[in-house]
């Protein structure tokens, strides 16, 4: 059994869920947790037909250019129902 503290979208949860573990992300963030429900539950978003988000959009921190900000991130790269169901790979 695992616990991942502050697991964001819950990406690493996935992976080590994928792994066989037995996982459970947490995060204070109620964003995050809300955008976690919506790319692992909705099934709205598909690798085929991703989400485009801008995240670091209203960053001031870590910019090094002026395109840092509006840099565009495709969400989900997989699709987590096809990978949750298929057998695991020792």
């Amino acid at each position: 059994r695992v616990c991942v503290p502050g697991s964001g979208v819950g990406r690493l949860a996935f992976e080590l869920t994928r792994l066989g573990y037995c996982v459970q992300g947490n995060d204070f963030s109620l964003y995050m947790l809300l955008g976690s429900d919506f790319i692992l539950n909705a099934g709205v978003a598909t690798p085929e037909h991703p989400l485009k988000l801008s995240p670091w959009l209203l960053e001031s921190r870590n910019v090094h250019g002026p395109g840092d900000p509006v840099r565009v991130v495709q969400i989900p790269d997989v699709d987590p129902w096809k990978v949750l169901c298929s057998p695991i790979n020792p």
